[in-house]
């Protein structure tokens, strides 16, 4: 007797339902994964980059004497801020992912990473001297600098926790299914449950103000942007009511339903 075409197999196209609904939470789980390792790496290098400049002594209130500066041609003042910036390219700039992810130079990204001013005065053509409070600025915008990547890692275990959960859920409601088709009788139930995951995602993003508006930062926008979908769990809820129908033959009543705008 001929086996049936995988086409024709029940379980196949169950196969393929999961695949197709879980995508994005694998994707985003991947995503996840590799934002932390790069967030965790620049949080370290900032904190290597602080206690570096601690060691660096700043230049003097006074002069060098002109014999000193004839001597060796470099002045105290020019030789500690050149070896602030070794200190910042061979720790903060020295990230695995620094030219893909930033590619720029030193003083364009201590502008960005610190402020504005100190890249400034961490360029190469700078007239400055690393002074006593140059140095504590330098220190206090690293802190922010580790305090901000810190909070960041926080938020990307809750987002992982979060699509775990989503994951989860969604892999329970499915399992049961021999086929693409719910049953009348269980159509409520399904429905209910689907709408409760979808509904449980959207009071997560409201609470950590990450649906869209007018603030200048998401954390999915962050994640996701450069994706098909910026919102992984409710695209994989949308594709559950795209792909899954309702009664023999029936049109997808799940497609009906309310779905998000993605």
């Amino acid at each position: 007797m001929a086996k049936p075409s995988r086409a024709s197999n029940p379980q196949y196209h169950v196969q393929s339902l999961h695949e197709y609904v879980l995508a994005p939470l694998s994707a985003a789980a991947s995503r996840l994964e590799r934002e932390r390792t790069e967030v965790a790496t620049e949080r370290d290098a900032f904190r290597e980059f602080r206690e570096r400049i601690a060691d660096i002594e700043p230049a003097p209130r006074t002069a060098a004497p002109r014999c000193f500066a004839e001597s060796t041609g470099r002045s105290p003042r020019t030789d500690a801020l050149a070896d602030v910036r070794s200190a910042y390219r061979e720790t903060v700039m020295d990230v695995p992912h620094y030219e893909s992810v930033y590619g720029e130079p030193l003083a364009g990204h201590a502008a960005a990473e610190l402020r504005p001013e100190l890249g400034h005065q961490l360029a190469e053509t700078t007239s400055s001297s690393f002074t006593v409070p140059l140095r504590e600025a330098l220190r206090v915008a690293a802190q922010r600098a580790i305090d901000e990547r810190q909070h960041l890692l926080e938020r990307l275990d809750e987002e992982e926790s979060s699509i775990k959960t989503a994951r989860g859920e969604i892999l329970e409601l499915l399992r049961p299914l021999s086929t693409t088709v719910i049953p009348e009788w269980h159509r409520g139930t399904f429905l209910r449950r689907l709408d409760a995951i979808a509904d449980r995602r959207q009071e997560r993003l409201h609470a950590r103000g990450d649906l869209p508006d007018d603030r200048e930062y998401s954390l999915c926008t962050h994640l996701y942007d450069d994706a098909e979908w910026t919102y992984p769990v409710l695209t994989a809820v949308a594709r559950v009511r795209e792909t899954v129908t309702v009664g023999e033959g029936g049109e997808s009543a799940l497609s009906q339903r309310r779905c998000e705008s993605l």
